[in-house]
């Protein structure tokens, strides 16, 4: 939540390995876009990694194109945006989650996919809405 004079500029949402689109849906619900309506940004900076890509070798969770797309299109309204392409190990899953992204930005992305995510990440979730309003990232 960060520490000092920065105390509640800090947002992390911590998620279990299977993680998928219902879990990151929840944490975009409940804290990624309060947060940001809070906030207000002027512009928008995203660090757009795959690698949390359902195809991905290393970080064991389960997004999908969409989920990504999905992500996208609810953050395009916070007006002008820059997106940075980053991680992303696989990349047939780089490569479309990047054009789902771009879709999503644009207003034509689909709706989350996959299966279930374990109950841990919700838990993890509600844990980091918790610490945002107990830090004043989030009122």
């Amino acid at each position: 939540v960060g520490t000092g004079r920065g105390r509640g500029a800090t947002v992390n949402i911590p998620v279990p390995p299977a993680t998928t689109g219902d879990a990151y849906r929840e944490a975009f619900r409940s804290l990624v876009i309060p947060v940001l309506r809070q906030f207000d940004p002027d512009w928008l900076l995203v660090s757009s990694g795959f690698d949390a890509h359902r195809a991905d070798p290393l970080a064991h969770t389960g997004l999908t194109e969409s989920d990504y797309g999905a992500m996208a299109r609810d953050l395009s309204s916070f007006g002008p945006t820059i997106i940075f392409a980053e991680g992303g190990y696989d990349l047939d899953a780089v490569q479309g989650s990047m054009a789902a992204t771009l879709e999503g930005f644009d207003g034509r992305a689909g709706e989350f996919a996959g299966p279930a995510s374990p109950d841990a990440a919700f838990r993890l979730i509600s844990q980091a809405t918790d610490a945002a309003r107990e830090s004043g990232a989030l009122s």
